[in-house]
């Protein structure tokens, strides 16, 4: 009896350990399907995830998943006017309720996820923005630029405090490998992990490259941090993959706190 409960115990710790991923482990994954739309950013909040596409009609509109992946509904992005393709999605700055998203032009525009409306354009003076990032409460949000690949830090009234190299898409969150802070996490392969004065602090893996028509590994890839799924993950890392059809994915930070499973204690007590 003793052997067979050294067996169960130990197989139950083996079962625990697979789900206590590594830095850059995927934890899970959806394909989020987009027909002849391209995919430009995707956004997570305390509840659901969001992809955000654009067409060339023009339209731009969110398609809504559960953090498992089950799709809720779609929410067409408004009010129609000047159209640029979407690089990237955020935390906003008006806080909950809101999600801010970069175009491959020099603008911001923020939208209501209740209504779709966007109700603010914010012009950061970029030739094209590639990247943006923003924590919520945070005080510097982060954009990069393609032309010249630098991250820009900017404070409340979007005027630029300081700048680093290299950019690409962006996320920002206070926590990586279980350590507060301010970090910025560039998307590009690896992915590179800076403080928000740009030192580099670490990487980790991060999918394949999607490489675009000028070279770089710069089309069809866009970031966020938010909350983990399930819960008990932390903070971790949201990206997508590819532009029509394209595949998000949730990594690790290693921000998970390590619990043994209640089976295992339940099982210990049975036999003591």
């Amino acid at each position: 009896m003793t052997r067979v409960v050294i067996r169960l115990i130990a197989a139950t710790s083996v079962l625990a350990a697979a789900v206590w991923a590594g830095v850059g482990d995927v934890i899970s994954s959806f394909r989020a399907t987009s027909g002849p739309d391209y995919a430009g950013g995707v956004y997570r909040d305390a509840a659901y995830v969001y992809v955000a596409f654009y067409s060339t009609q023009p339209s731009y509109y969110l398609k809504k998943y559960t953090p498992a992946g089950s799709y809720v509904g779609v929410l067409h992005l408004g009010p129609p006017g000047a159209h640029w393709p979407l690089t990237d999605a955020d935390h906003s700055r008006r806080g909950a309720g809101y999600v801010t998203i970069a175009t491959d032009a020099n603008f911001l525009f923020t939208f209501d996820l209740s209504t779709g409306y966007r109700v603010e354009s914010i012009n950061l003076g970029l030739y094209d923005i590639w990247g943006y990032a923003y924590r919520p409460g945070a005080r510097y949000a982060f954009a990069s630029e393609d032309s010249s690949e630098f991250i820009f830090k900017y404070d409340a009234s979007w005027s630029v405090v300081s700048s680093f190299k290299t950019g690409g898409a962006l996320a920002a969150t206070d926590r990586y490998k279980g350590r507060p802070g301010d970090y910025v996490i560039v998307d590009s392969t690896p992915a590179r992990v800076y403080t928000g004065d740009g030192s580099l602090v670490g990487t980790f893996p991060n999918g394949r490259d999607v490489i675009g028509p000028n070279g770089r590994d710069v089309i069809g890839r866009g970031c966020v941090c938010g909350p983990g799924y399930p819960a008990s993950w932390g903070t971790t890392y949201w990206r997508y993959e590819g532009w029509s059809g394209c595949w998000v994915y949730q990594i690790d930070l290693g921000n998970t706190t390590a619990v043994a499973p209640a089976s295992v204690g339940r099982i210990k007590a049975l036999y003591r």
